[in-house]
């Protein structure tokens, strides 16, 4: 019984990447940094005479720090997906494809026909060991890798040797 593994790529709906500068700032939005830059540049060129009236400043620090925590909760929540991506998903995807050892199964095996046209004969065989590439399992089969998608059919899964023995034991005393 072998299992192999490789890193998976990333599932379509959890997709995440980091974001760029160019990204981030689309254009008419503004960034935490630009909302910083004019509110120091606003205050360098007020008039010493008439400063900023004191609820207007509190309000843009206010509003500068919700940016703010709304940027940190982006950046968590890209960290969930990567996380999700690359951690749990395949260690839940390794360990149910290895349960697959030793099963009798049935699976397509697809042929290119003179004509260009597909054909598929259903063969059957035991599962010996599982592969994952990029993220999906294949089931070795007959010395053969066959994707998870061309498994039509599950049967019962094979005692193994020792079990074997202790089947036959317990039918020669019943």
């Amino acid at each position: 019984m072998t299992v192999e593994y490789s890193r998976p790529a990333p599932i379509s709906w959890g997709v995440s990447s980091t974001p760029t500068k160019a990204a981030e700032n689309k254009p008419g939005q503004l960034g935490k940094d630009d909302f910083l830059k004019l509110l120091i540049t606003q205050l360098k060129y007020q008039d010493p005479t008439n400063p900023m009236d004191n609820q207007e400043f509190i309000a843009q620090m206010a509003s500068f720090s919700a940016l703010e925590q709304m940027s940190n909760l982006n950046t968590g929540f890209t960290n969930l997906v990567d996380s999700i991506n690359n951690r749990l998903v395949p260690g839940f995807m390794l360990q149910q494809s290895s349960q697959m050892i030793g099963r009798q199964v049935s699976y397509l095996k697809p042929t290119t026909n003179p004509d260009g046209s597909t054909s598929y004969e259903t063969l059957y065989g035991i599962v010996q060991s599982v592969v994952m590439k990029e993220g999906v399992p294949y089931y070795v089969i007959n010395g053969q890798e066959i994707a998870f998608t061309d498994i039509t059919q599950l049967g019962d899964k094979l005692p193994t040797v020792g079990e074997q023995v202790l089947l036959d034991i317990l039918d020669a005393l019943i």
